[in-house]
């Protein structure tokens, strides 16, 4: 809620807000895929509290429930923002079978030079695949957000940190899909698009290799 940007609510207000909130969209929708909080390891900490990860998948199985009410196809989605341990324990507590979640991924941004800058993204996926491995049937791997704001890196950046998510997730055989972060500016500067609709080189880039991806199913 826009409201929020002025004050945040007490914790469990605002978990109640975000489960009214999953199962309103997935009745309204009835979308296949929804992703009912924030980044748990992430901004969902800000938003909702540190929670352990036995909580974390409460909450989830609350979400699936609710939403299972209105919208019985409908699945859930969990999005980590770091691969440190907790975030593996955030990871295996909602993936473990029988899983809260059907779809897990990370999201990727560049790095420090520090960290490897844009390598960074391959470690990610690294961690992933380590985590994934230890599971029997692990949920499917998404790569959930790959951006880079192109006010602070430019624009050239933006697009061959772009090109570079597309590139691995097309080269590794087990992550199903990839969502670039985001199609415009809209309360952050990732977008594909400037705030007047004009594609940024990222923008452009990523319609070229849609087509290109099309034009390859086709065949």
């Amino acid at each position: 809620p826009d409201a929020w940007r002025a004050r945040l609510p007490p914790a469990d207000e605002a978990v109640s807000v975000m489960l009214d909130a999953a199962q309103a969209h997935a009745e309204a929708w009835m979308p296949e895929w929804l992703l009912p909080f924030p980044d748990p390891d992430g901004r969902g900490a800000l938003l909702l509290g540190v929670r352990e990860p036995a909580e974390w998948r409460a909450l989830f199985e609350q979400a699936a429930e609710r939403v299972a009410d209105v919208s019985p196809r409908t699945k859930l989605v969990v999005r980590l923002s770091q691969v440190g341990e907790r975030s593996q324990a955030l990871f295996l507590a909602l993936a473990e079978e029988p899983a809260a979640v059907a779809v897990a991924g990370p999201r990727l941004l560049p790095g420090p030079v520090a960290l490897g800058g844009p390598a960074l993204a391959d470690a990610t996926l690294d961690a992933w695949e380590r985590w994934r491995a230890t599971l029997a049937a692990p949920p499917d791997l998404w790569i959930l957000a790959a951006g880079c704001s192109a006010p602070a890196y430019g624009e050239a950046a933006q697009a061959r940190f772009v090109e570079g998510c597309l590139a691995r997730a097309s080269a590794r055989a087990d992550v199903r899909a990839i969502l670039l972060d985001a199609w415009s500016d809209a309360g952050h500067t990732l977008g594909l698009h400037r705030a007047d609709g004009e594609p940024r080189l990222a923008g452009s880039f990523a319609r070229h290799w849609l087509d290109l991806a099309r034009a390859d199913a086709g065949r």
